[in-house]
C-alpha cells in the first residue's frame, strides 16, 4: 500500500501537518518526527497517522540519517511532504527522494524566506563553512544519495503550505491553512492590552535582564499612561521578575490561552513573538501592537518588523543607549 511520508522537527509544522491531513482526508500517512520535538509526543494525533516513527536528536548525523532512509527503504511512497529545508536531514530526504514534494513553514524563519525570497533558503543551507559543505557531501557519498543543486531543490516544491498571511513565493504555489480558530466571537475587554513576553537577555549579549524589564516598565507606563490596564505574560522560561511589573503565568501556550478563553483583550501587543504571528493571522477583532528597540535589534529582528509593517501592524519605537 502507498503512503504518504511527512517529516517534521517543529511543532509549529507538525500542528500545519496535522491539520492538513484532517482538512483534505488524507488516509495512509507515515510521520517522521525528529529532532527536539521528538520529546514533544503528547502533540502528536495517533488517529492520523498510519505509523509514527519518532527520531531523537543525536549529535551523531549518520546514525539519524540511517534511521531515515531506513525508514524511506522500507515504505512504497506516494507523496513526500517536509517542514525544513536548512534542516540537514530534511535536505538529505529530498536528495534520496528526487520527487516533488510540499513544503510546510516551520514557524517564524518563513518571514524571513518570504522578504529574502527561497533562493536565500537554499543559499543558506551549509553555504557559510566550507567544512561543512565537505561534511554534507561525504554523509551523501557514505549513503549514495545523489546531492542536487538550489534550482532542482526549488523546482522539486509542489507547494508550500503556511499558516502566516502574505506569504508569497515566485513560481510556487502558496496555500495558507489557519491551525487555530477563530477569534471573533469573543467579548473584548476594552482597555485592556496583554503583551507576550519575550526575554531576549536569554539569547541576546545586546541587552541585560535588568535592561529587557526596564524597557517592559516603559511599555506599561505608556499604555497606563494611556487608561489601559497593561498585563504582560512571562515566557515559560522566565522566573522570578521585577514585580513592578503586572504579570501572569499561565501552564499551556499563549495562542490556545487566548482561544480557550470566554473573553479576549483590545490590543495584544509582543516584540517579535511567534504567538503574536500565529494570532494575527487568524480571524479577530483585537488588535495588534508591536515594539522594537532599535539598539538591540538583529538582522532577524529586522526582517520581522519588516513583515510586521507589510501586514499594517502599529509599531512603537523604543531608542535605548
Amino acid at each position: 500500500m502507498q503512503t504518504d511520508l511527512f517529516v517534521s522537527n517543529s511543532s509549529h509544522s507538525l500542528k500545519l501537518m496535522q491539520k492538513y491531513i484532517s482538512l483534505y482526508h488524507i488516509n495512509s500517512s507515515t510521520l517522521i518526527l525528529h529532532g527536539s520535538i521528538a520529546k514533544n509526543q503528547e502533540l502528536i494525533d495517533t488517529d492520523l497517522w498510519r505509523n509514527i516513527h519518532i527520531i531523537e536528536y543525536n549529535s551523531n548525523h549518520m546514525v539519524v540519517i540511517y534511521k531515515i532512509i531506513k525508514i524511506i527503504k522500507n515504505i512504497n511512497l506516494n507523496k513526500l511532504y517536509l517542514s525544513h529545508m536548512e534542516n540537514i536531514y530534511e535536505r538529505i530526504i529530498a536528495s534520496y527522494v528526487q520527487k516533488k514534494y510540499t513544503l510546510f513553514d516551520e514557524g517564524i524563519t518563513t518571514i524571513e524566506y518570504n522578504i529574502k525570497g527561497l533562493d536565500f533558503l537554499f543559499n543558506n543551507v551549509y553555504s557559510n563553512s566550507l567544512l561543512k559543505k565537505i561534511y554534507l557531501n561525504i554523509l551523501c557519498i557514505l549513503f549514495n544519495v545523489s546531492f542536487i543543486n538550489q534550482s532542482k531543490m526549488i523546482s522539486l516544491i509542489d507547494k508550500f503550505i503556511t499558516s502566516f498571511d502574505n506569504i508569497k513565493f515566485n513560481k510556487v504555489l502558496t496555500e495558507k491553512i489557519t491551525i487555530y480558530q477563530s477569534c471573533i466571537n469573543k467579548e473584548i475587554l476594552y482597555k485592556e492590552i496583554y503583551f507576550i513576553g519575550q526575554p531576549y537577555y536569554l539569547q541576546n549579549s545586546k541587552i541585560s535582564e535588568n535592561e529587557y524589564y526596564h524597557i517592559i516598565l516603559k511599555i506599561q507606563e505608556y499604555y497606563k499612561s494611556n487608561g489601559f490596564k497593561f498585563i504582560y505574560f512571562k515566557h515559560p522560561r522566565e522566573k522570578e521578575i521585577n514585580t513592578q511589573i503586572q504579570q501572569r503565568s499561565i501552564s499551556i501556550n499563549f495562542e490556545e490561552f487566548i482561544l480557550n478563553s470566554i473573553k479576549t483583550p483590545e490590543i495584544i501587543s509582543s516584540f517579535t513573538s511567534t504567538a503574536f504571528i500565529n494570532l494575527h493571522s487568524v480571524k479577530h477583532t483585537n488588535k495588534f501592537e508591536y515594539w522594537k528597540v532599535n539598539n538591540f535589534l538583529d538582522k532577524e529582528d529586522e526582517i520581522i518588523y519588516e513583515y510586521f509593517d507589510l501586514l499594517n501592524i502599529k509599531g512603537h519605537i523604543i531608542n535605548e543607549k
